[in-house]
Parts: C-alpha cells; sequence; structure tokens
C-alpha cells in the first residue's frame, strides 16, 4: 500500500505504508495543498495555493494534464469512487466539478457547487459516488 503527501515546499511524496519510505518524489511547479490518488491508484492528482492543479503519473510524476480552479487555494480534491468525476473545494467556497472518461486525458468541467460562506476545507463523495458531501471553514457540513 502507498499513501501520498504534498507540501508548499513544491513537493509530492508517495510514501510505502508498510517502511514508512519515500517511493516516489516528484517537483510540481507551485506549492501543492492537497492531493488524491485516482480509485485504480494510476494517477495523482495534486492541488495547488493557486488554484491550479495537475493530474500526475503516479509512477513517474509526468504532468498528464493541467487545470485552474477559481482564483484562491485548493484545500480538498477528490475523486468519485468509480473514478469518472473529481471533487475540487476551493478557499472562493466553491466546489469545482469535472468529469473524465479517461483518467490520463482530458477532464471537463460539469458544475460548480455553491452555498458555503467559507472556504471548503474538505470534500467527499458517498460510496455509491451519487451524494457529495463538503465542510468549510465555518464547519458548514453539505451534501
Amino acid at each position: 500500500a502507498v499513501v501520498s503527501t504534498q507540501s508548499t515546499g513544491k513537493v509530492v511524496y508517495i510514501w510505502d505504508a508498510e517502511s514508512h519510505t519515500p517511493k516516489h518524489v516528484f517537483k510540481v511547479e507551485k506549492p501543492a495543498q492537497a492531493c488524491c490518488f485516482s480509485p485504480c491508484g494510476s494517477v495523482l492528482a495534486v492541488a495547488s495555493t493557486t488554484g491550479e492543479w495537475w493530474v500526475l503519473d503516479s509512477q513517474n510524476g509526468l504532468v498528464l494534464s493541467s487545470y485552474k480552479s477559481g482564483p484562491e487555494q485548493i484545500d480538498a480534491i477528490a475523486y468519485s469512487p468509480d473514478g469518472s468525476s473529481i471533487a475540487v473545494g476551493s478557499h472562493d467556497n466553491y466546489v469545482y466539478l469535472f468529469e473524465s472518461t479517461n483518467l490520463r486525458a482530458e477532464y471537463k468541467p460539469i458544475g460548480i457547487c455553491t452555498g458555503h460562506s467559507s472556504f471548503i476545507s474538505h470534500l467527499d463523495f458517498s460510496d455509491d459516488g451519487k451524494v457529495l458531501q463538503t465542510t468549510s471553514g465555518d464547519y458548514e457540513h453539505l451534501f
């Protein structure tokens, strides 16, 4: 098993969970704020403090595609359980939704979720992928 971490020092680590040692270390262009693996683990989405986010090959760190979701930092990013969607939670109080039929190709914007009165701090899909729950900096919990 592996886990990923990111840093504002523009580095993403993929760790071996058993040995607690870095398996891969990737440099990114901007300070990283959040990251998540796709359900199959083949790609890693990395979000920045600038509103930009990238999809990286999880084995070699190659940037497969890049996006901009709002003007502010992204604190939360998550794939749906089937990998067909990704949600990006921003400090501009919005959640940006994208879909992709190929994790290694282009992600298309499909909507923006509104309703929070503070920045998005956490988000997660339900097990069936039909519900997205979010929490904001003022502790609102929306579905």
